[in-house]
């Protein structure tokens, strides 16, 4: 073994967990709060806002344009946005209203009776909290950043880690996929090895299972990240409006300031997929049916006419929703989308755009309309939101629940090392010139730079580091009897 090599590894591993294992903490009972979220709601909301009566099924439900006039008139000094068609009948129609200063109210209504069951702010539900911390950390962009440089870190954890814990023989591979401490018959000895080799083992076997998939999480958790995501990635995977639809280009000419789709999220709510937010919206033509709009009944009935359906599958559903032109150049857009839980199958994503005085439908955009870049972000983005069907919800909650004590087992391994031989406060692992000599090892260091080059505020991060600890120096812990003991 390249006894210096193995250390300095170890050394980045130490430095990079202290800073990342409280944003997988963060993100990963965050990411179960809204993994939860079809529960949460639905207890948030109350039966009193969501379920409507038997005896109110005899009676047809009134016109959604009734509904919607109806919420108009008892929130005067809100926008209604977007109309949510309830998925069974004894479920209450929903509409998203928008006040002036861009903040959300969910209004219930009964579509039978058209009473106001009433309002819950979405700032206040558990998911919407839950997605701003695990965004920004309710610190803007400044925390937006935090975030980004500790995803990136996490890949150069998994890249160390994997490293340091590859098995060197056949038995420490048999440990490795078959620990200790799951064995009743070697768990007596396990123990009489010291805890530590058992928390050791664990932390080990946990990192080398969840590998892949918390590689998976952490690159397409970066999708949303303000430099990774919005600076390098989005921009050239959004969908090419120029190559299929000729009056996008116009719209530019016609409307002083071209919205694009992402106009259509209201407050912290994804409502369109992402690789469609940066596309600029088509306007509706004013000449068109004498300057009167169509009705949203009218447009319901297209969206099922164009092949949009509503099921109910246990938790998840198949369903559709329908914002309303905000403006006289505004369009309806049906939506239909796995990222924000109207689906289950991000082949299925489609969105459509109506002209609001003639109905045409001006854009049909779908799966297939995606470039390959897209279509991988388009099913990765619904993987790591657990909405692609049981299977997908079960897998996430247990990759987080995997994180959590991964985790927790690698502070724990820190906290008995220090203490056992030191009484600084780190006790890193000592510092030892980068040398790498063996094929492996130079495979660790050029996935370290891609990393740093791939994800450049991580990479801005490890170049800051690497000053510090240059320039001033760390604790330099035990030397290399520090293996003895790793």
């Amino acid at each position: 073994m390249n006894k210096k090599f193995y250390l300095s590894i170890w050394r980045w591993h130490f430095f990079a967990g202290l800073y990342v294992i409280p944003f997988l903490l963060m993100l990963c009972i965050t990411g179960l709060v809204m993994l939860a979220a079809p529960w949460v709601d639905n207890w948030q909301y109350g039966e009193e806002l969501t379920i409507v009566t038997a005896t109110e099924l005899q009676d047809k439900p009134l016109l959604l344009e009734q509904q919607r006039a109806i919420v108009s008139k008892a929130y005067p000094d809100y926008t209604v946005a977007e109309y949510d068609s309830p998925v069974y009948e004894t479920q209450s129609a929903q509409f998203k209203v928008v006040g002036s200063e861009g903040n959300t109210l969910l209004v219930f209504i009964n579509p039978y009776t058209g009473e106001v069951l009433g309002d819950f702010s979405n700032a206040d539900r558990w998911y919407s909290i839950s997605d701003e911390i695990h965004g920004t950390l309710l610190l803007g962009k400044t925390g937006d950043a935090f975030i980004e440089v500790a995803a990136g870190l996490g890949i150069l954890l998994l890249i160390t880690g994997l490293y340091l814990h590859w098995p060197k023989t056949g038995a420490a591979a048999r440990t490795l996929l078959l620990p200790k401490f799951i064995r009743p018959s070697t768990w007596r000895k396990a123990v009489s090895e010291g805890k530590r080799g058992v928390w050791k083992d664990i932390h080990s076997s946990i990192g080398f299972y969840l590998s892949i998939f918390l590689l998976f999480f952490l690159i397409t958790g970066m999708s949303w990240t303000g430099i990774w995501g919005a600076k390098l990635v989005q921009p050239y995977n959004s969908f090419p409006a120029e190559e299929s639809a000729g009056f996008w280009q116009s719209s530019a000419e016609e409307t002083p300031a071209v919205k694009t789709h992402a106009d259509l999220n209201t407050e912290t709510l994804n409502e369109v997929p992402w690789n469609l937010e940066l596309t600029p919206m088509p306007v509706s033509e004013l000449s068109g049916n004498g300057g009167r709009s169509i009705t949203l009944d009218q447009v319901f009935s297209t969206a099922h006419g164009l092949g949009f359906k509503q099921t109910q599958e246990g938790a998840f559903s198949q369903s559709f929703r329908i914002a309303l032109p905000r403006d006289e150049l505004g369009v309806y857009s049906i939506m239909s989308v796995t990222m924000y839980g109207d689906i289950n199958n991000p082949l299925g994503d489609r969105t459509v755009h109506l002209d609001q005085y003639s109905g045409d439908v001006l854009v049909d955009v779908g799966w297939k309309d995606y470039n390959l870049a897209a279509k991988a972000m388009a099913a990765g983005v619904a993987l790591h939101k657990g909405d692609a069907g049981w299977w997908n919800l079960v897998l996430a909650i247990l990759v987080c629940v995997g994180v959590i004590l991964l985790s927790i087992t690698g502070t724990i391994l820190w906290w008995k090392r220090r203490t056992a031989t030191t009484d600084t406060i780190l006790n890193p692992p000592p510092k030892q010139p980068l040398s790498a000599r063996s094929g492996g090892e130079k495979v660790v260091v050029i996935l370290t730079l891609a990393t740093g080059v791939l994800f450049p505020l991580s990479g801005a991060a490890m170049l800051l580091f690497f000053a510090v600890d240059w320039l001033l120096g760390l604790n330099e812990g035990r030397g290399e009897k520090a293996l003895e003991s790793s």
